[in-house]
């Protein structure tokens, strides 16, 4: 199922803004793709793009296949079943990608925990144990004039 997050929102105007007056991107990644809500977004905005999904989580994928499909997508899609972007030595034009980020102990809203697993919500101590991770590895998946997740997706707040 697809469930479009204000961060969501944030991200694909960012990518849409840095795309302007342009041809768009090609070849868009997406790290922790869950049920392929930004990866579709994109290719709906943009038709002669492809991607490629990432996530931990089998059931993510599962479901990421089937909205694909349902969209008619699955010819312009790929997923894989993965750890960020390890193992990755493509180069995108789009990076897309909202991480988990809060913090272990965090208060959670009415609803959250119901509708989100773990994985997709808590990111350790701090809350910021994916970023860590992930932000090493952008500059080599990135094509020269490409646009990387947005800055200000990655330091609002989940709701």
């Amino acid at each position: 199922m697809l469930i479009p997050r204000p961060d969501s929102e944030v991200l694909i105007s960012s990518a849409l803004e840095h795309f302007e007056g342009a041809d768009g991107p090609k070849r868009i990644l997406d790290l922790g793709t869950g049920p392929g809500t930004l990866l579709l977004a994109a290719l709906d905005l943009w038709p002669g793009a492809t991607g490629l999904g990432v996530d931990v989580s089998r059931q993510a994928m599962s479901y990421a296949a089937a909205n694909a499909r349902r969209l008619g997508f699955e010819p312009r899609v790929e997923l894989i079943e993965g750890d960020w972007a390890k193992g990755i030595s493509e180069r995108f034009d789009l990076i897309l990608c909202n991480p988990p980020y809060v913090a272990e102990d965090a208060e959670l809203g009415p609803g959250v925990r119901e509708y989100e697993p773990d994985e997709a919500l808590f990111a350790g101590k701090e809350g910021l144990d994916a970023y860590r991770e992930l932000a090493p590895q952008l500059p080599r998946l990135l094509n020269k004039g490409g646009s990387p997740p947005s800055r200000s997706a990655m330091i609002r707040p989940r709701r």
